[in-house]
């Protein structure tokens, strides 16, 4: 459901990218972050940066994890310049597509913490972007959305 919104919130000028991503295994989510971040590769040099380079660094989401993930998502499905317009009369499948995925995310990750996660990029990372981090007993992801040209 991620994919395809991104699609449909696609243009001429732009790409949408919107994801959730199993982070690497770790004991705790700073190190887990570190690996993902590590692993992404810089197209000029063909090399990849230490997590050090990415100026990582976290915020906890205030309040109760469905509200938080429900305005994320609400956000960056119908709300930036690039979105959808549904018009009042179908303000229902915009709920119901927000509800959908929120209930589907929750259902891979258990009961998690939200962290907004901060990056300061070495390379071209997105033009704009939001990374989110889930964690739980189940493990560590992070919902990612993006929006380049």
């Amino acid at each position: 459901m991620l994919e395809l919104v991104a699609l449909l919130n696609q243009g001429s000028d732009h790409n949408c990218g919107y994801e959730l991503i199993e982070l690497p295994k770790a004991e705790t989510l700073r190190p887990a972050l570190a690996l993902y971040f590590e692993s992404i590769i810089n197209w000029k040099t063909k090399k990849p940066h230490p997590a050090r380079d990415w100026h990582i660094s976290l915020s906890p989401m205030p309040g109760a994890t469905k509200d938080a993930l429900h305005a994320v998502i609400d956000e960056w499905f119908f709300k930036t310049h690039c979105s959808p317009s549904l018009g009042d009369r179908r303000e229902w499948v915009r709920k119901n597509a927000v509800t959908f995925v929120v209930d589907e995310i929750l259902d891979v990750v258990g009961e998690p913490t939200l962290d907004e996660v901060h990056t300061s990029p070495p390379l071209f990372y997105e033009c704009t972007w939001q990374d989110i981090a889930l964690s739980s007993a189940r493990g560590h992801w992070l919902l990612h959305f993006g929006i380049n040209d």
